[in-house]
């Protein structure tokens, strides 16, 4: 079981003045996913509240890369 969680890659994206549990919520996550062996890249934004930064579109392209192992 564990070889199937060194394949998984995720992605999360979050801001930095995003609610404080959410915030927490994404940090556990990765530490979780990681002990697991998945790859988890966690992109902290910051000063953004809840929303998307500028510049989407480099963000999803490196998310992209990321997830399919580029």
């Amino acid at each position: 079981m564990k070889k199937l969680w060194r394949k998984l890659r995720v992605y999360a994206m979050i801001a930095a003045k995003d609610d404080a549990a959410n915030l927490k919520s994404n940090r556990d996550a990765e530490k979780r996913f990681k002990k697991l062996g998945a790859k988890f890249k966690l992109m902290v934004f910051d000063g953004v509240g809840h929303a998307y930064p500028e510049g989407p579109d480099d963000e999803e392209l490196k998310a992209l890369e990321f997830v399919l192992g580029n």
